[in-house]
């Protein structure tokens, strides 16, 4: 029973869905074939975690039907029948939810199901109220605005109103071919995908359309006709052509200034889109954390940290905040984000977070001793500490001259490296590359050799290697030794 899959999906449900289940079960107007209530009390005793030694098919069955034993034929059948049934009902619970949910598609079968019924008064309230608050762009928007305006083309055609149909029939096409070609410019973020995970590229329709389309002058054309869709088109070209040709920044230069220029023309999820999109090129670009700190910034004054105010703040998202204002030691920004911020993250986390930024915080003030008793309190169980937290613990050890430790804990991050399938190898490079330099800086620390020579080899030799979080930290810890 417990590996059923209707155990599975309702471990799932959260407390509020499970009760909003139990209301879809008991609703006459949702389960019109069996009465699938008893099953679902029955189950309900167990939930959330459905492991008691007590759940078994067979005191499901004798609690559903007392005085009957469980075994036959006859019962076994009728349970997996029964089970069957509200397996059925738990999808379509989700299918509902899910519709419930979607403000943008009820309204388009409101909409089409009043003007079917030719309630046109109401018909033209209801569409005034909806077209005004879908006023943004984004691929999404203009894909949902494709059935808004199909709908009033067809009541427009219900009307006689000719010169409207055409109108909307232009406007329909108009949406769909937008939204189309801002999807085909992002074929290079599939092809990263595809490189990354070494998938071979099949023929697909997105890459022979741009292969053979005149982009430049398809731009210059809206341009010149002021064509709305300009901005929108423009900047998804833009995102192609800074993937495409990555070597040459100037395409992303480009793409944050008209991001930022436009941002009022995109809702909060295309912005964060667009904010992630920099992000990644920035990142697999290697560009400074000053950029990154740039980024990060953008995203947090304009409120585009997540895709919507009730997500959850990213773990992974934070921690780079976290990151990048600490190697900039930027004191106050780190210390506002945390105090501003932490209460976003989810509870799970909240706790690890609050100590992990803590410890950087402390440790770009120079209060070490407090860093590292915040770092004893993170749990490296979670694989985005793993590293992280040991990285700044051996940078803590050499600011407290805990040189031995420091060595015991190089041993333990190589050898945890060596072995790990939880990190990409470009991830791994990049801190095999940090401690390489680490364990120059300690043996030339711990060796009392502070002649020139030895520490401008050992400042080329990091200069020439290209990792990015800690090289502010390293570099400073050279000019020190210069002194």
């Amino acid at each position: 029973m417990t590996d059923s899959k209707l155990v599975s999906l309702l471990k799932t449900f959260s407390k509020s869905e499970f009760k909003n289940f139990e209301k879809f079960v008991s609703s006459p107007y949702f389960s019109k074939g069996r009465d699938l209530m008893p099953l679902f009390k029955a189950l309900k005793i167990y939930y959330p975690q459905f492991s008691s030694e007590k759940f078994s098919v067979k005191n499901i069955y004798e609690s559903i039907f007392p005085g009957k034993n469980y075994g036959d034929t006859k019962s076994n059948s009728l349970m997996k029948t029964l089970i069957s049934e509200l397996y059925k009902m738990c999808i379509d619970f989700l299918a509902y939810s899910s519709f419930k949910e979607d403000e943008k598609r009820k309204s388009f079968y409101v909409l089409d199901q009043i003007r079917r019924r030719k309630h046109y008064i109401e018909f033209e309230k209801e569409y005034e109220k909806i077209i005004n608050d879908t006023n943004k762009g984004g691929i999404t928007d203009f894909i949902e605005r494709y059935f808004l305006y199909s709908v009033y083309k067809n009541y427009s055609l219900d009307r006689d109103q000719f010169n409207d149909s055409f109108e909307y029939t232009l406007a329909t096409d108009e949406n769909i071919v937008a939204a189309a070609l801002m999807m085909s410019f992002m074929i290079e973020d599939v092809k990263n995908t595809s490189d990354a995970y070494n998938i071979p590229m099949r023929y697909n329709l997105m890459n022979n359309l741009l292969e053979n389309l005149n982009t430049e002058n398809l731009l210059e054309e809206m341009k010149i006709n002021s064509d709305r869709f300009y901005p929108y088109v423009l900047i998804f070209y833009m995102i192609y052509k800074m993937n495409k040709h990555k070597d040459n920044t100037e395409y992303y230069y480009e793409l944050k200034k008209l991001v930022a220029e436009n941002k009022n023309l995109f809702g909060r999820e295309d912005n964060f889109l667009l904010s992630n999109i920099m992000l990644t090129y920035v990142n697999v670009k290697l560009f400074p954390n000053e950029e990154y700190c740039f980024l990060y910034e953008y995203m947090l004054e304009n409120n585009i940290y997540k895709k919507t105010e009730s997500d959850d703040f990213h773990i992974i998202l934070f921690r780079n905040i976290v990151v990048v204002f600490s190697a900039l030691e930027e004191y106050e920004k780190l210390e506002n984000f945390i105090q501003k911020y932490s209460s976003e993250l989810h509870i799970e986390h909240r706790d690890n977070m609050y100590n992990f930024s803590f410890a950087h915080l402390n440790f770009i003030k120079g209060n070490f001793e407090k860093a590292l008793e915040y770092t004893g309190k993170i749990n490296y169980d979670i694989f985005i500490f793993k590293l992280d937290a040991r990285i700044l613990l051996m940078k803590i050890y050499y600011e407290l001259s805990y040189f031995e430790q420091a060595y015991s804990l190089i041993d333990s991050i190589t050898h945890f490296l060596r072995y790990t399938n939880e990190f990409s190898d470009i991830f791994k490079n990049h801190y095999n590359n940090f401690i390489k330099n680490f364990h120059r800086l300690l043996k030339l620390k711990t060796s009392g050799v502070s002649d020139s020579d030895s520490i401008n080899i050992l400042e080329m030799k990091i200069k020439k290697e290209k990792q990015t979080g800690n090289i502010l930290w390293l570099q400073k810890k050279i000019d020190e030794m210069k002194l």
